[in-house]
């Protein structure tokens, strides 16, 4: 078996309406001709290879630059980005896939608002997020601390990240067995939602047509409205073999089940309350599945009334069970789009993508 991956990462700020390179491009190119799980002999690649993948990166990320060029008509000294475009190429036993991308961080004030992957449907949002700027944060410099009395209601960024974080580990085989997230499926259904994993979405962070393994993708449907089918994100429950969905973000680390495009669907919706905190960016959220508690770092806030909002609340640190929150949380149907991850476990990091219905918390 051969195996040959190529990451190339570059990372621009728009400044004064034009696209600046801000670091030295990321480079990891390699080839593995034995290809085991655990690793195996690594070579390099020849100048011709090298030559030819050089070559294409130059041309697939100039084409991506003229795109994004656009970015800078939204562009000024209160409301900006940063972009990294990715290029990657991997090859498993002669299957190639190429994908070139962007992801976007938008920023207001000097504040992160939101995390985005970049296509016309984000064109079409920022220009749409700059024009209610006002409406919307009005209040951004009157402040409030959070002192846990009042609901909080996760949507856009923070509400995929959420979803992500405690129901998508929670699905993958490895940790549903290991961390014996069995107990806790029934309270999962409970929650009448409609989830499944995709990684055939094309132009998303987390697209493939065949895993690190050389298997080729699918769409694994986990829970239908309510009901858990038996599958897991690598493999189905009574077999307790992982036969898809193996990732790595290296070529010589371990393969791991992961997740790709997670995607989460409400069946049913719980009423907004009259006043609460409305939640819209994490700037970190964590599982430590040994004791199944969920720690999460509150980036952007906005006290809400009657969907008027009134102050920004000042970030905030939450922790809670994983059961404690399924006890507490409700779903609310909505129309998020699809949003890039950047995901952690077990010291790799590889980019994932997902949807999510809004969530309310009761305290």
């Amino acid at each position: 078996m051969g195996f040959v991956q190529c990451r190339n990462i570059k990372h621009f700020i728009i400044d004064d309406g034009c696209l600046k390179l801000i670091s030295t491009p990321v480079n990891i190119i390699g080839k593995d001709d034995e290809y085991h799980i655990s690793g195996g002999t690594l070579k390099p690649l020849s100048t011709f290879e090298l030559k030819r993948l050089e070559a294409d990166i130059n041309k697939e990320t100039e084409k991506e630059i003229k795109n994004l060029r656009v970015l800078s008509n939204y562009s000024d000294k209160d409301f900006n980005f940063t972009v990294s475009l990715h290029y990657d190429y991997c090859e498993i036993e002669g299957k190639e896939l190429k994908k070139v991308y962007s992801l976007v961080e938008v920023f207001y004030n000097g504040v992160s608002i939101d995390y985005l992957i970049f296509n016309s449907n984000t064109i079409q949002y920022i220009k749409e997020l700059k024009e209610h700027l006002q409406e919307k944060y009005l209040c951004f410099n009157d402040t409030v601390d959070y002192k846990g009395e009042l609901p909080l209601l996760f949507t856009d960024q923070a509400a995929v990240v959420l979803a992500h974080e405690f129901l998508g580990h929670m699905l993958e085989i490895d940790n549903f067995y290991f961390f014996k997230y069995n107990e806790l499926i029934n309270d999962v259904e409970s929650l009448k939602l409609t989830v499944w994993d995709d990684p055939l979405i094309p132009n998303s962070s987390a697209y493939y047509k065949y895993d690190d393994a050389g298997i080729a993708a699918k769409v694994t449907n986990i829970i239908d409205k309510g009901n858990f089918t038996g599958n897991l994100i690598g493999g189905k429950i009574n077999e307790m073999v992982v036969k898809s969905s193996l990732r790595r973000d290296y070529y010589s680390n371990k393969l791991l089940p992961r997740m790709s495009n997670f995607m989460v669907q409400a069946n049913c919706s719980a009423k907004k309350p009259k006043r609460y905190i409305e939640i819209s960016k994490l700037s970190r959220c964590f599982i430590n599945h040994n004791n199944k508690v969920l720690e999460l770092n509150v980036g952007l806030a906005l006290l809400m009334d009657n969907s008027t909002r009134l102050k920004r609340v000042n970030p905030f640190y939450l922790k809670l069970t994983i059961k404690e929150l399924l006890e507490k949380i409700h779903p609310i149907q909505s129309h998020n789009f699809l949003r890039p991850l950047k995901c952690y476990k077990r010291g790799q990091v590889i980019q994932c993508g997902g949807t999510s219905c809004d969530w309310l918390l009761l305290n």
